[in-house]
């Protein structure tokens, strides 16, 4: 490879990089905001928290898939029960891949004493100027004791 072909590929990368940092952060903001009214309305206005699903959304959680309509079910049991059981949030993590694509990480602590981290990966597209979620990922585990 020549020296001019390794100056395109690198102005390349690094146009491409700024470009990123600078479109992101908007970006980042939405799917953060999207995220927190998700969270908010699961569990006690499912007809909202269901905007936030995308219609063939898969949820993986714990080694089952839960889909739109069994989530919807679920949140309705959640306000039943008076809402989310208790978790601290630990960090909260919005990353856009583009203007219509990002994921976001939560950590949770989770248990009676906080012995237990969850953490929760969701893919957030956007449609029709709706963030959605398309993919979730929820795995629990007992923290570290060191």
């Amino acid at each position: 490879m020549g020296h001019q072909n390794i100056k395109v590929i690198a102005l390349f990368v690094i146009g491409f990089c700024a470009f990123s940092a600078s479109a992101k952060n908007p970006v980042d903001k939405q799917i953060h905001t999207s995220l927190l009214a998700e969270q908010a309305a699961f569990g006690n206005n499912c007809d909202e928290a269901a905007i936030f699903l995308a219609d063939n959304v898969s949820w993986h959680v714990e080694g089952a898939t839960k889909t739109k309509p069994e989530l919807i079910k679920l949140c309705h049991l959640i306000s039943q029960r008076k809402g989310m059981p208790p978790r601290k949030v630990i960090n909260h993590k919005a990353n856009a891949l583009n203007a219509e694509a990002g994921y976001t990480v939560s950590t949770y602590s989770t248990g009676k004493q906080g012995e237990r981290v969850q953490v929760v990966t969701k893919v957030w597209y956007k449609r029709e100027n709706q963030w959605q979620i398309v993919h979730a990922q929820e795995s629990t585990s007992l923290k570290d004791a060191n």
